[in-house]
Formats: structure tokens, sequence, C-alpha cells
């Protein structure tokens, strides 16, 4: 179900219901630290995973235009040890005016475009019709 903070309208929390196999039920929880306390348009959103894990949203237009997040990185160091690293990772889209989405550049820069008929102008959709 929804949670939803009675002051400002916006939900703060989606739960999903315990699994047939006994499972507990999972919460996540969403907190607008811009906007603690007011209604206007959110421009930004933690979302708590039920493990703790958190990711930031930047939003603009009620659109999500950025999400990080802090990932642990397992990896070696010179003398073979194994050893943790935190690093930040960030995923960022773009849309047309009207809302479309158009692109998303993940953490490793890598950019996937989508491609409408009047969109040839954007960089990836030269020449193209429309598609992905």
């Amino acid at each position: 179900g929804l949670d939803y903070d009675q002051g400002t309208g916006r939900v703060s929390g989606v739960a999903f219901p315990a699994g047939a196999d006994g499972g507990e039920q999972a919460t996540w929880a969403l907190a607008y630290p811009e906007e603690a306390g007011s209604a206007a348009a959110a421009t930004a959103v933690t979302v708590t995973a039920p493990w703790g894990q958190e990711t930031a949203y930047t939003l603009a237009a009620g659109r999500v235009t950025e999400g990080r997040e802090q990932l642990e990185v397992t990896g070696r160091a010179a003398d073979g040890t194994p050893h943790e690293q935190p690093v930040e990772a960030v995923t960022r889209y773009g849309y047309t005016e009207d809302g479309r989405p158009t692109t998303a550049e993940g953490p490793d820069h890598a950019l996937a475009t989508t491609c409408y008929p009047d969109t040839a102008d954007l960089a990836g959709c030269e020449g193209q019709a429309g598609g992905v």
C-alpha cells in the first residue's frame, strides 16, 4: 500500500505485502529534504530501500533528472588483499519539452537515446525517423 504525509499530500512510503513464502513485508520510504513539510512541487526525493540503501533523486517539472547513490565496490589493494571502497553512482535522464524520455546516461557514462520523429536534432538521432 501507499503511505501519505497528510500535511503535504506526498507519498511517504510504499509497502509490498509479505510473499507467499512467508517473507516479511518490504517498505520503501520516501523523504523530501528540500521541501520538508511543504506541499510545493518537489525538487528532490530520497528513496530508502527496505535494506537501507538510499538513492537521492533530483526532479524538474515532475520528472527524474538525476539519481545518486553510494555503492560499495570490492577490489584488491596492491598487495592483493580485498577491500571495499565507496563509489558514488550517478545516472542522468533527459526529456523532450513535452516530457517524453530521450536520454539515460549511466554511471559508466554509457548513453542510451530514444529517438522520435521530431527529435532528429538530438545527438544520436541524426538521420533517424524514430524508434530506439
